[in-house]
């Protein structure tokens, strides 16, 4: 098995598997990450790494973009515009 990056064990241990969204991605990305995780703790290979590493991106990705959305959100409006504009 390759050596750890220390970037790729952050991603693992900081990924967002409890963060709460009703978008169906999100919630599939989070049950990705949580099986790829189990999956690595019970075999642990090089393969199951470099997808627990891959899922953990995703979901870092998924959520960054949803709290840009939901932020964006809040900045408007109710006539969709913005409230400082």
């Amino acid at each position: 098995m390759t050596t750890a990056k220390l970037a790729d064990v952050k991603a693992v241990l900081s990924a967002p598997i409890r963060f709460r969204s009703r978008r169906k991605v999100v919630q599939d990305a989070q049950v990705a990450c949580a099986l790829a995780r189990q999956n690595f703790g019970s075999k642990a290979t090089a393969a199951t790494w470099s997808r627990l590493v891959a899922e953990s991106r995703k979901l870092h990705a998924l959520v960054r973009a949803e709290q840009d959305r939901l932020a964006q959100l809040e900045g408007l409006g109710k006539s969709g515009r913005r409230a400082d504009a």
